[in-house]
């Protein structure tokens, strides 16, 4: 199912400025042109698995993944 960046934003508990902003720098989920990059669409399984892909066991790791996606 494609949904809206509204709605990926919505999923991810981020602004949708802030989707965008991640969008132009390479960062976050996959995205969809095909109605124009006005109007980006997502799979919601992307957001999904962007979202899990961040998934840690402790804080080590935690400042490792964001030390390498930063």
């Amino acid at each position: 199912m494609w949904i809206s960046a509204v709605e990926a934003a919505a999923l991810l508990g981020l602004k949708p400025d802030t989707l965008s902003k991640m969008r132009r720098m390479g960062r976050g989920p996959r995205w969809s042109t095909a109605l124009g990059r006005r109007a980006p669409r997502y799979r919601a399984s992307e957001v999904r698995a962007f979202m899990e892909s961040g998934l840690v066991r402790n804080t080590a790791q935690a400042d490792h993944f964001h030390r390498r996606n930063s």
